[in-house]
């Protein structure tokens, strides 16, 4: 029996393929340094499931997503929490109105918080993990350090806004998760949510991309499922849009890897290639759909 889609509850879902786990550990191991061996070594693969109602697709079993130990590794490392704007917070920013109260969920250390703030809104952040909470609050910001649901159950109605960027693709329930944010914001006012897009690149040229695969990724979004997740919130207005391509050294690399699976992979010959293939598309004119995907829901 096919286990049931984390955004309809139904057991409408196929099978798209398995991954095997000594692979994902051993990347982890060589990319990053990280063991995950005690998340997934009870098994010999993990199981990638596609919701046919909503295209949403989702690692099984459920318990393959990390600990908040795991993050806390990942939060030391200094690339990990992005300390400049990206394209979906300028996006996010464009949308929401002078003056009004913020909430980024999972804010890690305050960078949008930060930018909210000077740009004349009310900003406070939410961010379970307590290293990254901490420097928040070292800057002078305001991080809740709690869970999300309960701190939802005593803040309902209370923001214009509420944000969450690159937070859904890590947890399990993500229908859960965004209900409870969405249950934050006033009437009138909007959920802007920024996943991975893993339409262009990210899954289909390089399905074993590290941080894209368990106990990391448990979710993997694209347009349409992001939309259906508006509609299931049941959000009065619905706006999703796919970001230019930022990343043009992740996008060679992914497409050479693919290519050249064994003879390129990590050498010196495909860093050379990398760099000169970036360097020609990025100043080439070429609209190529990039990593990054955002979706407003008004309330």
């Amino acid at each position: 029996m096919n286990p049931k889609s984390p955004l309809t509850g139904t057991g409408n879902t196929t099978l798209v393929e398995r991954f095997d786990v000594a692979t994902i550990i051993e990347n982890y191991k060589c990319e990053l340094g990280l063991d995950v061996t005690a998340v997934l070594s009870s098994r010999e693969s993990v199981a990638l499931y596609r919701c046919n109602e909503t295209g949403y697709r989702f690692f099984h079993p459920f318990d393959v997503a990390g600990a908040p130990q795991f993050y806390e590794s990942l939060a030391q490392r200094q690339d990990y929490y992005p300390s400049h704007l990206k394209w979906e917070n300028s996006w996010a920013l464009s949308r929401m109105k002078p003056g009004s109260s913020v909430l980024d969920v999972g804010s890690g250390a305050g960078a949008f918080v930060e930018r909210c703030a000077a740009s004349g809104f009310l900003a406070e952040g939410l961010e379970p993990g307590r290293a990254a909470s901490e420097a928040a609050r070292r800057r002078g910001l305001t991080s809740h350090e709690t869970d999300l649901r309960a701190f939802a159950r005593t803040h309902e109605a209370k923001f214009d806004a509420v944000t969450m960027f690159q937070v859904l693709e890590h947890v399990c329930d993500p229908l859960a998760f965004a209900e409870a944010a969405f249950s934050t914001v006033k009437p009138g006012g909007g959920l802007i949510v920024g996943v991975p897009n893993n339409n262009p690149y990210l899954y289909r040229v390089d399905r074993y991309h590290t941080l894209n695969t368990p106990p990391h990724h448990v979710g993997l979004w694209d347009a349409p499922s992001l939309s259906a997740l508006g509609r299931i919130l049941g959000s009065q207005s619905v706006e999703v849009e796919v970001g230019p391509l930022e990343e043009f050294n992740d996008y060679v690399n992914a497409h050479l890897r693919a290519l050249f699976p064994n003879s390129l992979h990590r050498g010196r010959l495909m860093a050379i290639m990398t760099r000169q293939l970036a360097r020609v598309l990025r100043r080439s004119r070429l609209r190529i759909p990039g990593r990054w995907l955002v979706g407003r829901f008004l309330k």
